[in-house]
């Protein structure tokens, strides 16, 4: 039996995860800002083996954004991303006001669509309402400042 884990996700325990699937993980400064300012961090355990993780941020009004679901490919197919994925899609429901109609956006890993169509998610082809796009922007803000708005 798996146990799944609010906001208790360290810096080296996500590069760690992060780097199991093939992804080149950001520096652990950069990943504790990331984390810090997350709306929620999903990890899922077995017998005290970080086995997947899942985050979201969002405005908590018009749209939330999956981002760096992650499942150790020795357990992938055996529950632990649908863990992650229901736990968020129960905090949206329970974060924002009843009636209100929000957005939960994310982009898949090549190969990995399929797995979201259960919940929900459809490939974004451009049928008059654009392209799912992402594009990677450089920050130029000196290393330490606050990386929120004023």
């Amino acid at each position: 039996m798996f146990t799944v884990m609010h906001n208790t996700l360290t810096p080296a325990e996500y590069a760690d995860l992060y780097a199991s699937v093939g992804w080149t993980p950001p520096p652990l400064e950069q990943i504790a800002i990331a984390l810090a300012h997350s709306d929620l961090t999903v990890s899922v355990w077995d017998n005290g083996t970080l086995i997947a993780m899942g985050r979201i941020i969002g405005d908590h009004a018009i749209s939330f954004f999956v981002k760096d679901i992650a499942v150790r490919p020795d357990y992938q197919g055996r529950g632990a991303g649908k863990l992650i994925m229901d736990t968020m899609i129960a905090f949206i429901r329970e974060t924002v006001p009843q009636g209100y109609n929000v957005s939960m956006e994310l982009i898949a890993s090549e190969g990995k669509e399929g797995f979201y169509g259960p919940f929900g998610f459809g490939a974004k082809p451009g049928d008059g309402m654009g392209h799912g796009m992402m594009a990677l922007v450089v920050g130029q803000k000196p290393v330490g400042g606050s990386p929120r708005r004023k």
